[in-house]
């Protein structure tokens, strides 16, 4: 027999669901989080993009369409910017739907200024699969940022970045996504020397606004409660600063800049960068870096894709005011944003760093005359500009790069002196050269004043080769230790000459060899093949040594032979051996010859 259900429990049942579908009792939590999708325009920037792959693919709603990076050219990075502070807890990304499986490794990271990230989640790999509709989504803990950055670093699929969707999400905070209205009419005011005051008109919030922010070179200086509408502080009158606000309200929705304001500093800075050296990291067609400082308005640079760098060599240190950064004021050039970093490089330095973060710039040819100035200090020789994004051109333009400032004090070396030895030298003259170096610069170099080190300059010969320089004997006015060839051609009519290769071949002469003033020939004992006798009769030493009545000719000797007393006697730049041509000239004849008589044919003087 069926049992029946007990009629209270019926009843239960139905009033269970009469307050359910009023909305009296709470329903089963759903799996999906509770986010909104965050409401603030998003701008799209990547490292590097494929002409028609581009970043802004990946906001249009479009699970088709993609971004691609260039190939082979890992790290690349996706980045959106929010426009504002605002929480984030949750990413989206997505491939189309039509794609093989892949995985992706990547991190997420944040920023509140463009320049400077830290890590929100760490570098993991992400499964893209069909299953999932090649969806990803990646939860964490909510966030407060402005730029939100995807850095991947590697591909299964294809060996480049690619992403079709980009979505963000932040926290339910009960509703209140919308931002505050902006500031209005920023005004600036000096009430003395060296002070700043600003003065600005209230925002506006759909529940309340709670603080105004004050930004000075596109830093955040100070933030102000929400019923406080000015702000002071004291800059020196040389220094040249500029001033925005943003409102903000309690869950840290912030609202656009307002209007800027800038004083300039007294300094009278000129244009450095005016015909200097300039280099682009690219270009496309005619537009090349050298536009971007030839002083005309009318011609451009523009870079073929992002990031993007400009940078000018001012040639040495100069103290930085500001960087002004132009576009044809034409009306065809429509309004347009760029994302820019300036960076610098100081003359001793070999790295940039950067000395204005990066900010977004409004062109426009109606409220600015397309030109943006950009405070900025510190003291560099190089100045660059890094362009992330450009909402007008696939690529970073400016028809006009200036760097305002003056230059630094720098060492300046100039040659105050010179003297040199002998005062009338000729070409067989060693030179003794010195001059005395003063920095009459600005700044202090390694040294006041230098003495450069006397430098001896020698004869050239027609070749213009360096000829080896000897010291003079003063007692004789002859060089000390002639070449042989030297020894050959003084030879006659050189006494002190001859003495010593007397003295030589008295060495190494059977029976000796006697010097000084000589009458006659000498005959060698018997048996010797070779007279002695004066090269020259008159002469207070005997002539070289010679076959009877011939006029010796001498030619090095080849040979690697070096009798040992030369060595110890001469040194080893006296062991050149010469003999007589004739006597030696004909291959094998006279090879019989004793050790003693072939010494006897040694120059002995060196």
């Amino acid at each position: 027999m069926q049992r029946k259900q007990p009629a209270w429990r019926l009843m239960i049942g139905l009033l269970s669901a009469v307050l359910l579908t009023a909305g009296f009792l709470p329903r089963t939590a759903s799996a999906a989080p509770t986010a909104i999708t965050a409401t603030l325009t998003k701008t799209l920037s990547a490292s590097s993009a494929l002409g028609e792959y581009p970043a802004s693919n990946t906001g249009d709603g479009n699970q088709n369409s993609y971004w691609e990076s260039n190939n082979n050219a890992f790290p690349q990075w996706l980045q959106a910017d929010l426009g504002s502070t605002v929480g984030v807890n949750q990413v989206v990304l997505k491939l189309p739907a039509s794609w093989g499986a892949r995985t992706q490794t990547l991190a997420v990271q944040g920023s509140t200024n463009g320049s400077t990230f830290t890590t929100i989640v760490a570098s993991a790999g992400y499964n893209f699969a069909p299953t999932s509709n090649n969806t990803v989504t990646i939860n964490f803990p909510a966030t407060s940022t402005r730029y939100v950055r995807l850095n991947i670093t590697a591909n299964t699929g294809w060996p480049a970045g690619q992403l079709s969707e980009f979505e963000l999400y932040g926290p339910d905070t009960g509703g209140d996504t919308q931002a505050p209205t902006v500031p209005g009419n920023l005004v600036l005011t000096e009430p003395s020397s060296g002070q700043i005051r600003l003065n600005w008109s209230a925002s506006t919030d759909n529940v309340a606004v709670t603080g105004y922010t004050v930004y000075r070179n596109n830093t955040a200086v100070t933030t102000v409660a929400g019923n406080v509408l000015t702000f002071t502080e004291a800059q020196p009158t040389s220094t040249t600063v500029e001033y925005y606000v943003r409102a903000r309200d309690a869950v840290g929705n912030e609202s656009a800049d307002s209007n800027r304001v800038r004083r300039s500093g007294q300094s009278g800075g000129a244009n450095l960068a005016a015909g200097k050296p300039i280099e682009a990291s690219s270009s496309v067609f005619s537009f090349v870096a050298a536009n971007a400082n030839d002083n005309s308005i009318g011609t451009y640079w523009e870079s073929n894709g992002y990031p993007a760098t400009l940078t000018v060599k001012l040639g040495s240190n100069a103290d930085l005011d500001s960087v002004v950064v132009k576009l044809n004021p034409d009306q065809a050039w429509g309004a347009r944003t760029q994302s820019i970093q300036v960076f610098g490089r100081e003359q001793s330095a070999t790295a940039f760093t950067s000395i204005s973060a990066r900010t977004d710039y409004h062109f426009n040819p109606s409220s600015n005359q397309n030109s943006i100035t950009i405070p900025v200090t510190g003291r560099a020789a190089d100045v660059r500009l890094q362009i992330f994004s450009n909402t007008g051109a696939p690529g970073g333009q400016v028809a006009d790069f200036q760097v305002i400032g003056t230059p630094a004090p720098n060492p300046d070396l100039v040659v105050t002196s010179t003297t040199w030895t002998p005062a009338s030298p000729n070409e067989a003259s060693p030179i003794t050269l010195s001059a005395t170096v003063q920095n009459i610069g600005s700044a202090a170099g390694r040294s006041d004043q230098r003495q450069l080190p006397p430098r001896r300059h020698g004869r050239r010969n027609r070749f213009g080769r360096s000829i080896e320089r000897r010291r003079i004997d003063h007692s004789h006015g002859q060089r000390r230790n002639p070449g042989p060839r030297q020894l050959h051609r003084r030879s006659r009519g050189r006494p002190d000459q001859h003495d010593r290769r007397a003295e030589r071949l008295q060495q190494h002469l059977p029976g000796g060899y006697a010097t000084g003033d000589c009458a006659g020939a000498r005959t060698r004992p018997a048996g010797a093949r070779h007279h002695l006798q004066p090269a020259e009769p008159g002469s207070r030493c005997p002539g070289l040594l010679h076959r009877l009545g011939e006029q010796p000719r001498y030619r090095r000797d080849r040979s690697n032979q070096r009798h040992p007393a030369d060595h110890r006697q001469y040194g080893p730049q006296h062991q050149h051996r010469f003999h007589s041509s004739r006597y030696y000239g004909q291959r094998g004849r006279h090879r019989h010859l004793d050790r003693d008589e072939r010494r006897s044919n040694l120059d002995g003087g060196g």
